[in-house]
């Protein structure tokens, strides 16, 4: 009878070492890690993988979209180490859009004006404008995210994380850059 409750109790203890592994794994992920979606770089009107945003109009106070054909906007926050990590891609598309002329750069952060400024001189980020922002009142889930806006306020493009070089082409793609892989 002994040795039935030993194995029991040792069977309950590798139960319960396991649900712990379990529990942890969900909690970091769910907690400590950035979240990051999926993308749409189809350049389709379709919703999955850009959470819904895709044909939606995007309201942010002072944002005139139709002064340019269209916009690329930045949500990005201070504490995001992916947001950090796209700086050098958010500098190469500043040059490029400077170059191609009639598209807006705007940062978008849930920081205040000057925090937010703060941040992107950090990281060598020039922009046209910089907004204080709930990411969530605009629908963004997850930082870094990019959205490209006509000039109606429609959001035609989301693309999300730290993107990969081919997504970071496919952007200046649509934007009407001619990329050459680097």
């Amino acid at each position: 009878m002994n040795n039935i409750a030993k194995k029991i109790e040792i069977t309950a203890n590798i139960a319960i070492i396991i649900l712990v592994v379990l529990l942890g794994a969900v909690l970091v992920k769910g907690f400590f890690l950035p979240k990051i979606g999926l993308s749409n770089t189809s350049g389709s009107n379709t919703t999955s993988g850009d959470g819904g945003l895709v044909g939606k109009p995007i309201s942010i106070p002072d944002i005139d979209w139709s002064k340019t054909d269209r916009t690329l906007v930045l949500a990005l926050q201070k504490d995001c180490p992916f947001c950090t990590m796209s700086a050098t891609f958010y500098q190469r598309l500043r040059k490029e859009l400077i170059e191609l002329g009639g598209i807006r750069l705007v940062a978008v952060l849930p920081h205040a004006i000057n925090e937010a400024n703060d941040y992107l001189s950090e990281l060598g980020v020039s922009v046209d404008e910089v907004e204080q922002v709930s990411l969530s009142s605009i629908g963004v889930k997850g930082t870094p995210t990019i959205l490209l806006v006509d000039n109606k306020g429609i959001i035609t493009n989301v693309w999300r994380g730290k993107l990969q070089s081919e997504r970071e082409n496919d952007i200046l793609t649509r934007l009407g850059v001619n990329c050459v892989t680097q």
